[in-house]
């Protein structure tokens, strides 16, 4: 089997990937304001995801995550009360994936599959 192409799709893959690659590379070079380390405290210690923060700050990832650490922001892990947990078994118990279960209760898939795995209710 082959594969007949003008060469053209490949052009415009490698333009797709460059420009994606300088826009990664611009965002994330540019120094940390004071103002922007007080803003990124805030959200992180808010509770928002590092995908949440970076859309908000126009910063990568990567570079929200870097920050968090070099400034040894407080982990934000926000504990369980007895009645989330009880919330928590009953949804799954009833049926509820982790994912949907997730958006019921505005913790996140990664924490809601971490709490069932503890409790030895989800691989």
């Amino acid at each position: 089997m082959t594969y007949d192409h003008s060469g053209l799709e490949v052009i415009q893959i490698k333009e797709v990937l460059d420009s994606d690659y300088q826009l990664s590379e611009r965002k994330s070079s540019k120094p940390w304001t004071q103002e922007e380390i007080a803003q990124l405290t805030q959200l992180y210690i808010s509770g928002l995801q590092y995908r949440d923060i970076s859309k908000k700050m126009d910063r990568t990832i990567g570079s929200i995550e870097k920050k968090v650490w070099t400034l040894q922001i407080p982990n934000k892990r926000k504990r369980y009360t007895d009645s989330e947990i009880i919330n928590l078994v009953r949804l799954y118990s009833n049926g509820k994936t982790p994912r949907q279960i997730s958006k019921l209760t505005g913790r996140s898939y990664n924490s809601i599959r971490s709490e069932l795995r503890l409790m030895g209710l989800c691989k």
